[in-house]
């Protein structure tokens, strides 16, 4: 049974965090969440203490681990992209090289 009631417990606390959370993204200041969610002002404060410090977390989390990765396959991506406009420059560069006594017979072929 004392399970259950730290387990609710528990949920209340996510519940009014996820709540504090919206309402300061809504620019609310603390005494105005405070007044909504019917809970002190330094209940809010330790609340946003709390979800800045995990937000913190979370972005090293993410400038450590998946950053890294995120960057790796966008320089390659660019690369590819470099490589085939290279080679589209360059193809075009020969077309262009063409002699010029078979210009008149591109010129036809191109209005067909």
């Amino acid at each position: 049974m004392e399970h259950l009631s730290i387990e609710m417990e528990h949920q209340q606390i996510e519940w009014r965090r996820a709540k504090v959370l919206e309402l300061s993204s809504q620019g609310r200041s603390q005494r105005e969440i405070a007044d909504i969610i019917h809970i002190g002002i330094g209940t809010v404060n330790r609340d946003l203490s709390y979800l800045n410090k995990q937000a913190q977390d979370n972005l090293k989390t993410h400038i450590q681990q998946r950053l890294p990765e995120q960057y790796q396959k966008c320089i390659n991506g660019l690369n590819q992209v470099l490589k085939i406009g290279w080679n589209i420059v360059n193809s075009d560069l020969a077309l262009l090289q063409i002699d010029y006594k078979l210009w008149p017979w591109l010129v036809i072929l191109i209005n067909i």
